[in-house]
C-alpha cells in the first residue's frame, strides 16, 4: 500500500513511507510486564529481537521525525522496521 501510494503521489511532490515498530516498551507494557504472565510473554519477545532490548518511543518518534525532515526529501516508498533486527529473522 504505501509503494502503490508513493508511485501515484510522487509526481504530484507527495512522499510516502511507512513506520512499522516493532516491541515498543510503552505503559502498556509496563502495567502487563507487573503480571507473572505478562512479562513471561515480554521476555519470549525479547528473545526474538536481535538486540535483545524494546525499543522506547523516542526511538521510534526519532525515525518519523527524520522521514518528514527536507533531510528525508528523496525517500518515498519504505517501510520502515524500527524494531531492533526483529524482521531480520
Amino acid at each position: 500500500m504505501t509503494r502503490s501510494a508513493a508511485a501515484a503521489l510522487a509526481p504530484h511532490g507527495v512522499r510516502v513511507n511507512a513506520i512499522s515498530p516493532g516491541l515498543i516498551d510503552t505503559r502498556i507494557w509496563e502495567v502487563f510486564r507487573g503480571e507473572p504472565a505478562g512479562h513471561e510473554m515480554f521476555e519470549e519477545r525479547l528473545a526474538g529481537i536481535a538486540m535483545r532490548r524494546a525499543g522506547t518511543p523516542e526511538e521510534v518518534a526519532d525515525a518519523v521525525a527524520y522521514l518528514v525532515s527536507d533531510e528525508a526529501r528523496y525517500v518515498t516508498g519504505q517501510d520502515w522496521n524500527v524494531c531492533g533486527g526483529l524482521e531480520m529473522r
